[in-house]
Parts: structure tokens; sequence; C-alpha cells
């Protein structure tokens, strides 16, 4: 006899969100601490179970078969940051991979500075997911940020790297990106409103674990926001994007407590997307462009954008 379905039982809610209104049955599944909301997911979880039981011998040939088609102790092509490279190895039979560092000189030995396995085990999950990793200007910090749930909220750890201390934990809830300020010290991410979009670009102090300073609000509901440090080290890049266009604002890295000035203003349909070299900015953007172009403006100057390619 196969087996029957779950059922969910349906509780009305009334739902008034931007000028809409509407009755949802189900809004209740959506409340993970709620025991009737995990009874049911354990209910599906045995009806999935007792379904797929049939097909158990083919699930482990696939997953035998796609095992073999990757190379469990695999290492990435290191990237060079400073007088150091920093590399991913991922170790046979672990789930998640290792990150080393070692000095450029030749001859020099790597070392493992991020192992995610122990992290998992530290707390207390069977896997997580990260998400930014920035090792600090002068290399002694390294900072991560992780989601050990699945909710995508995202936690920021900072290590020191040479003292060999437990990572702290600097901020809750955030969405993965993080950008580090020229003082090592001071770092920029981003962090979610009630309902886990990214809103909010925060300043946050290695140091200082639990304070956090909002340097910019996205109040556009269709907007989010992301923060990035330029490739020069120079620029700290705060950006707001939706599916259609970008707005860009800037501040000096070795300014870490400036407010956030704009660049380049948002407009419908225009893509951005920023650089720094020299005494320029650059964009590459589809505005009057489809296929896109270059476009460039001195940092005395930022608003004076001329084509550049």
């Amino acid at each position: 006899m196969a087996p029957r379905p779950p059922t969910a039982s349906p509780c009305p809610t009334r739902i008034e969100r931007h000028g809409d209104v509407r009755d949802d049955e189900y809004t209740w599944m959506r409340r993970g601490d709620d025991p009737e909301a995990l009874a049911y997911v354990r209910k599906e979880n045995r009806y999935a179970a007792a379904v797929m039981r049939p097909h158990a011998g083919l699930e482990r040939m696939l997953f035998q078969e796609m095992k073999q088609r990757y190379r469990e102790d695999d290492e990435q092509v290191p990237e060079r940051r400073g007088e150091f490279l920093y590399f991913w190895r991922s170790p046979r039979g672990k789930e998640h991979k290792v990150l080393y560092r070692r000095p450029v000189l030749a001859g020099a030995l790597a070392r493992p500075i991020l192992d995610l396995n122990a992290l998992a085990a530290a707390l207390g999950v069977p896997s997580l997911h990260l998400g930014a990793v920035e090792p600090s200007p002068d290399h002694r910090r390294l900072a991560y940020t992780v989601d050990p749930t699945g909710g995508e909220h995202h936690r920021l750890f900072v290590v020191e790297l040479e003292a060999g201390t437990p990572p702290r934990l600097i901020a809750e809830d955030l969405a993965p990106c993080l950008a580090w300020a020229a003082d090592s010290r001071t770092l920029f991410c981003c962090g979610l409103n009630d309902v886990g979009q990214a809103r909010l670009a925060l300043r946050v102090d290695a140091e200082r674990p639990g304070e956090r300073h909002v340097v910019f609000r996205e109040d556009a509901p269709s907007f989010f926001v992301s923060c990035r440090r330029s490739r020069s080290g120079e620029w700290i890049f705060i950006v707001s994007s939706s599916n259609t266009s970008d707005e860009i604002r800037i501040l000096r890295s070795e300014s870490p407590e400036e407010a956030p000035r704009l660049l380049h203003a948002r407009a419908p349909g225009v893509e951005l997307r920023v650089a720094h070299h020299g005494r320029h900015f650059y964009v590459l953007t589809n505005d009057q462009a489809p296929a896109g172009r270059i476009l460039r403006a001195p940092v005395a100057g930022p608003s004076e954008w001329r084509e550049f390619l």
C-alpha cells in the first residue's frame, strides 16, 4: 500500500502589504519555531523517506557516480593578497574546504587559517554556508561570514591570525558581503531587515563585538544593499541594486567614519559596475549602450563622467 501524504491544516491569516490585501491559509508554516510547523515538516520528511525507500539502491549508486566525477582532495589556484598567497583545499572525506595561506617567498610553508569543518563542529551544526571572506589590509586578521542554519542570515566572525585565539562573533543577521577599512579594524557589512532583505550598510568594530552603526539605509522596496572594497584599497563602495538598476555611494577607506557620498545616481533600467584606479573612477554601464560602455570620472570631480571605451 502506497504511503499517504500528510495534509496541512489551513489557518486563514489576513496580510496587508503595499496596499494589497490577501488571505493566506498557510502563513503559520513559515514560523520555524512553531511546534506545529516543525511537526508537519517531520511528517513530510517521513513521507518522502517512505516514497523513496524502494529507490535507495539507485540513490547510492548515483551518489557514488557523482563523487567519482570530482577530486575530493582538490586545491584551488592561489590568489595573491599583498605578501601572502591565499588558497582553498578540499580535504578527502570532509564536508567543507579549508583556507590556507603562505608567504609569497619561495619555499615558504602554507598553514590553515580557516577550517570550515572545525567551525561547523564548534557551532554544533552538520554543515554551513560560507559567505564573504576577507583578510585585513595588514593581514593580521581574517573576517568571514557564515550561515549555519540555511536561513540566509549570516554571522560575522573575526579571527586574529597570529594570536591563534578563537574567532570573535562581531555581528549577526547580515548579508554575505563585507569590506575592511584601511585601519584593519573597521569593517563594513550589510544588515537585514525583519523580512531578511539587505537594506542597511553597517560599520562595525573588529575589537568591539555587538556594536553596529548604520551608515546608509535603503528605503526603496525593490532595492538591496551590498558593499565592497575597491581593488586599489582606497575606497569603500556601497551599492544599492534592483534587478534592473544600480546606485553607487563611496567613502574613503582611510576615513571610515565619514558619511558615504553619492557617486552615481540610480536611473530606471541603468546598470552600473564600479572600479577605481589611480586618479579616476570607472563605471561599466548599459546606459545608452545595450552592449555596454565604460565611463570615467576624476576622483577630484566624480560628477564629470566621460565616455572612456
